[in-house]
């Protein structure tokens, strides 16, 4: 069962094709198109013309990172019990963040993690950490949905060792690579950019124009799987075992192995082929201590 998944996965996410299992049909991996965009974005304009970085967004092995239902909705989880002050400020910090998204694209407020397309959580800086410390990260999840389409779920992970208006300038960071933008800005006044700056800066017309040029691209995400051309249905079991393999996929691995094969390997090495467990992680970059330089 575990080798005839995995082969399963790595067929769909590496040819575009899903299954060599015998008795199941062959399905096809969606092809990539483009989706209508949200009508904030298809909205924007930006008359200065100040340009954008469309050019530092990563494609992933599904494309691009784009969400094809509205509203997106978003989970904050709250606070540790063992952090009380943060507990404080946590939610309104964070909130702020989502309000500011909002002016410029179609977010909603969850409380049931069932429903949430992005979940943000707060982490004790006194947990341990392995590896490279960082102040957030963004991790995305492929699965297929009840409607029988590539989709994918976003967890956004803070540390909260920082004043509310730093908290808010994480989750504003990080909540655009939730929406799409896979990549960073070199340019410090943007809220993508690379590195904590001194003074946080809101998301800017850069900002929103990168991700209007991210929802002009094609993408598998939010395309049925299909069984063939012209059955475009998988059976319910299908459906049930991809669904409960828990795709994912290791940005981490693919950037240390040369090909997806090994990728997958490397993220396998110590666990069991049947615990289809891969994370895909966007690592930012450090951030600077409050007062650093």
């Amino acid at each position: 069962m575990g080798l005839s998944l995995l082969g399963l996965i790595l067929s769909l996410l590496t040819h575009g094709m899903i299954g060599t299992e015998v008795g199941v049909a062959t399905p096809l991996a969606p092809a990539a198109k483009a989706h209508p965009l949200p009508a904030m974005l298809a909205q924007w304009q930006d008359p200065q013309q100040q340009g954008d970085y469309f050019d530092q967004v990563k494609k992933t092995r599904v494309g691009y990172l784009v969400w094809s239902h509205f509203p997106v909705r978003v989970l904050v989880e709250s606070a540790p019990t063992s952090m009380p002050l943060i507990q404080q400020k946590w939610p309104a910090a964070v909130t702020q963040a989502i309000q500011e998204w909002q002016t410029y694209f179609p977010l909603g407020m969850t409380t049931d993690p069932t429903q949430a397309d992005i979940s943000i959580s707060a982490i004790d800086p006194q947990q341990p950490s392995q590896g490279r410390v960082r102040s957030a990260e963004t991790r995305y999840r492929l699965y297929i949905d009840d409607q029988n389409r590539l989709a994918h779920r976003c967890t956004i992970q803070i540390r909260v060792q920082q004043t509310q208006a730093y908290i808010s300038a994480a989750a504003r960071h990080e909540l655009g690579h939730a929406l799409g933008i896979w990549g960073h800005s070199p340019i410090a006044s943007d809220a993508l950019y690379f590195s904590q700056v001194r003074t946080p800066v809101p998301i800017s017309v850069r900002d929103i124009s990168t991700l209007k040029r991210v929802y002009q691209q094609p993408t598998r995400l939010g395309w049925p799987v299909l069984r063939s051309k012209t059955s475009p249905i998988l059976t319910p079991s299908e459906i049930k075992k991809l669904r409960h393999s828990q795709i994912q996929d290791d940005a981490y691995a693919i950037y240390k192995a040369p090909t997806w094969q090994e990728a997958i390997a490397t993220a396998f090495a110590k666990r069991p082929l049947s615990s289809i467990d891969v994370h895909h992680r966007h690592r930012s970059r450090s951030v600077k201590a409050i007062g650093g330089k």
